[in-house]
């Protein structure tokens, strides 16, 4: 009989960003949106601060940007490794 997917990485590695996001919106679990949160702000920010170039509207861009996150990632489609991060 064949393995079921498996959504995590292998024992004591970091759980995948689509896991982690499958979790929070299937489960609710705020420690999995924390994660991810933690995991991409950085990243969003660089982003948010390269297009408008000013510290306040890049943080407020990051915080809409998380926000979105939580209410429209419905449309988040788990298409493999690294499925996640394009889609953010």
């Amino acid at each position: 009989m064949a393995d079921p997917v498996v959504k995590e990485n292998p024992a004591g590695a970091e759980p995948r960003d689509e896991a982690l996001f499958e979790r929070f919106q299937a489960h609710g679990d705020r420690q999995a949106l924390s994660e991810l949160c933690a995991r991409y702000q950085h990243f969003a920010y660089r982003v948010a601060y390269g297009q408008c170039g000013q510290v306040h509207l890049a943080e407020e861009a990051v915080q809409e940007t998380f926000l979105q996150l939580t209410r429209g990632g419905s449309r988040f489609t788990d298409q493999g490794p690294d499925s996640f991060r394009a889609w953010f």
